[in-house]
């Protein structure tokens, strides 16, 4: 499903980037240790009709970065997440995937790309990990104001579905969630820790 190629994504700002910890409310889940990127790909091969075009050399190209991740303890609502936000990336970039199949022999038309990164990254305090899984795609550019809203109620690119991740990731698992967009695309930054005990510490 996806190709080995590396492709840059967005790098979030960490000046942009805010602690959910400090308003970290644990709803109580059942959670169990879970590979995030086995979950990922399942959710690829799930949405795969929904990568191609009427063309199959001009359908959705796929990117699938891995690093090495340790098992994450989260809820089985983390399926949602990753179902939602892959979902919303395909939808940005489908417009590119319709007129690349209309004009399919001008070269000005870039080729539709959704970009999955994971890492692992060490906890400053040395106690617990957190994983990073990045959604990138090279749709049209979401604009500041709508960023800053699209996890609310009142964003206008908002969704039932995007405010249902941030309810998951923030509130239930003690991640954070953010939005970073450019001329280049749009990535969406799920940022979970590794052991759901030790974020309560």
């Amino acid at each position: 499903m996806c190709s080995n190629s590396l492709h840059r994504s967005l790098t979030p700002d960490s000046a942009q980037t805010n602690s959910a910890q400090t308003n970290f409310v644990q709803t109580a889940v059942k959670t169990q240790p879970t590979d995030l990127q086995a979950v990922i790909n399942r959710t690829l091969r799930s949405l795969r009709p929904r990568l191609k075009s009427q063309s199959e050399q001009r359908g959705i190209q796929v990117v699938c970065d891995y690093g090495d991740l340790l098992a994450v303890e989260c809820s089985a609502e983390i399926d949602q997440v990753f179902t939602a936000l892959i979902a919303q990336a395909i939808e940005a970039v489908s417009p590119q995937a319709d007129a690349a199949h209309t004009d399919a022999h001008t070269v000005t038309v870039q080729r539709p790309q959704v970009t999955i990164r994971t890492m692992q990254i060490p906890d400053p305090q040395g106690g617990n990990p957190r994983v990073v899984v990045c959604v990138a795609d090279n749709g049209a550019e979401i604009s500041l104001e709508e960023q800053s809203q699209i996890f609310a109620a009142a964003g206008k690119r908002s969704s039932s579905a995007l405010r249902s991740c941030y309810e998951i990731v923030v509130h239930q698992h003690g991640g954070d969630l953010q939005c970073y967009s450019q001329a280049s695309g749009t990535e969406f930054w799920v940022e979970l820790p590794v052991n759901q005990a030790r974020s309560l510490a």
